[in-house]
């Protein structure tokens, strides 16, 4: 299964791996190696150019804890929860929504509680067969104590558009109170998944790259439509399958109308972004709670959102571009996305060649993400460089010494060509641009 060999690859090559491994890891924690943390990066600073940038959206980067109001003017306390069964004989836990839909093939929305407790009864434990209890309901939210006493109750945030709500009316003051305005955020978030699984799809602590575009109510459709535009051709230049489905009875509690943009991954459809027009929810609820006036013109402002995940995302792109060809396993994820730009060889590990080589990577990685590598046979090398998704090879031999000429090998093709070291920086700079 391809779920598994980019598992393998993942652990093998640095990408990411469970958290405190050596010791006995908490399911729904993951870390990310030097090649996972690079990738990463440049999936965000793609989004920032892409999304952020190029439509005049600002940045914020709001704290992770917030306190207790917010949550119970956002209605997290109340609203955000999951429904659980739990097996009276082995005391498993499940997600009683994703059993049903798992062994019965039928979907049922969060609330409808009567209906989740009559198909439990045709269900036993997946893992001894022991009765199931009927469904309760479990907030997600994880609570923090702070203070010497833990006397003021804050949570660690379970997504990161709160901090631009809360922060809206000094930002639109900062911005000059033009309306549309799009205020971005990156950082963690925070759910206390009852089943987390599959690696980094579904994780306790988890990335999101999130738009909140405020805007008056009279431009709703156009706003809509805008919004949903910019996140297809984000898509569309990834090269990612991916489909928008509306959704229907399961959109979330604060949603006037809810999409999800959803990759096609080797496990199925994955959701990877939230597309919600949210109304006057957020600011709304904000100000009553808060008892101060969030209003604009004499009326409060509207917002939709589009809310990535970038764990996700990141798994779809190693899982749409992980390939075995022959006998090479080659990443061809674009190369502006790749975690390392350039890979510098000297072709036999001696004197003049290796200071030769680690001349001409101590130049370009000023400039460029480079590796320099001199151990085992240059085949062996390559093979290491293309199964990471380096695009571009640079091997220093006995002509770079007489010339001042180096091997440019090419990733996907395999064609190599000499160029002079001179020009190397102005033939790598365009062979990453997207």
């Amino acid at each position: 299964m391809k779920y598994d060999e980019i598992i393998e690859l993942a652990l093998k090559r640095g990408f990411f791996f469970q958290t405190a491994e050596i010791y006995h890891p908490i399911s729904g924690f993951w870390d990310y190696g030097p090649n996972g943390a690079s990738l990463k990066r440049k999936l965000i600073e793609f989004w920032r150019e892409e999304v952020v940038r190029k439509n005049g959206f600002v940045e914020i980067d709001g704290s992770e804890i917030l306190p207790e109001d917010v949550f119970k003017a956002s209605g997290h306390l109340k609203n955000f929860v999951d429904p659980i069964t739990e097996c009276k004989k082995c005391g498993a836990v499940y997600r009683a929504d994703k059993l049903i839909e798992e062994k019965l093939g039928v979907k049922v929305t969060e609330g409808e509680l009567e209906k989740i407790n009559k198909y439990l009864k045709k269900i036993k434990c997946p893992k001894c067969g022991g009765e199931l209890t009927n469904v309760k309901e479990f907030n997600m939210m994880l609570k923090v104590g702070l203070g010497v006493n833990n006397k003021e109750n804050g949570y660690l945030r379970p997504e990161t558009c709160q901090n631009i709500f809360i922060n809206f009316p000094r930002i639109f003051k900062l911005e000059r109170e033009k309306f549309p305005i799009g205020i971005a955020q990156v950082g963690k978030s925070f759910r206390n998944e009852i089943s987390p699984r599959r690696s980094i799809i579904r994780m306790r602590e988890f990335t999101q790259a999130e738009v909140e575009i405020f805007f008056n109510k009279k431009d709703s459709k156009k706003i809509v439509e805008n919004g949903l535009k910019i996140i297809r051709d984000f898509f569309d230049k990834l090269g990612l399958e991916y489909r928008l489905r509306e959704l229907k009875e399961d959109k979330p509690f604060y949603s006037i109308k809810s999409f999800d943009l959803e990759v096609k991954t080797s496990v199925g459809w994955l959701e990877v972004v939230a597309c919600n027009y949210r109304g006057d929810y957020d600011l709304r609820v904000h100000s009553k709670g808060s008892g101060k006036d969030i209003k604009v013109n004499g009326e409060i402002p509207h917002v939709f959102e589009l809310s990535m995940g970038i764990d996700r995302l990141l798994f779809a792109m190693l899982d749409k571009y992980w390939k075995k060809e022959g006998e090479r396993t080659i990443l061809k994820i674009p190369n502006n996305i790749s975690p390392i730009s350039v890979a510098v060889f000297p072709l036999v590990n001696k004197k003049e060649f290796v200071e030769k080589a680690k001349e001409v990577f101590e130049k370009l990685s000023i400039s460029f993400d480079c590796f320099y590598d001199d151990k085992g046979s240059i085949g062996r090398r390559y093979r290491r460089q293309d199964e990471i998704g380096t695009p571009i090879c640079i091997t220093i031999d006995g002509q770079t010494l007489e010339d001042n000429t180096v091997t440019l090998r090419n990733r996907d093709s395999m064609e190599q060509r000499r160029v002079k070291v001179k020009d190397l920086k102005e033939e790598i700079s365009k062979l990453l641009v997207v």
